[in-house]
């Protein structure tokens, strides 16, 4: 009976620290136990907020990303001074803001940001326009004329 306590004892304490995030930057409070468990502190943010801009507390900030694959350098672009840790669920890895030129958010990934201070942040990808063939201003359109 002690050995499968003890047994049991074990694997529940590898399972905790396997869910546990990796350790919290120095200086920066950890994020909510709640918040990870995504009873807290996250909220499923749509496209046409982040457009239109949505409000960012001082301290963590839990979020869904609506788009497609972004990098955080282009996506936090505006807010980047006052962004400082990314924190990727999947991972449970933070990642400084400075040292996160290859990261990118994923769609429909959680995620979480520390940020320095309140902050609005609004973020509308580029869309590329069709392009067309030519020089100038003007394309030349190939196909049937007339009716």
């Amino acid at each position: 009976m002690k050995k499968e306590l003890v047994v049991i004892s074990l694997v529940l304490a590898l399972f905790l620290i396997g869910c546990a995030p990796s350790g919290t930057p120095e200086g920066i409070p950890p994020i909510p136990e709640e918040a990870l468990a995504g009873q807290a502190y996250y909220w499923q943010m749509t496209a046409e907020q982040l457009a239109a801009g949505v409000s960012l507390d001082q301290g963590w900030n839990g979020l869904t990303w609506p788009l497609e694959d972004t990098t955080v350098q282009a996506a936090s672009a505006e807010i980047s001074d006052s962004v400082q840790w990314v924190y990727v669920q999947s991972e449970k890895k933070y990642y400084s803001i400075s040292r996160a030129s290859s990261l990118s958010f994923m769609q429909n990934e959680r995620y979480y940001l520390y940020m320095r201070n309140a902050v609005k942040w609004k973020y509308t990808p580029e869309v590329e326009e069709a392009g067309c063939e030519g020089e100038g201003s003007s394309c030349v359109v190939e196909g049937l004329v007339g009716a």
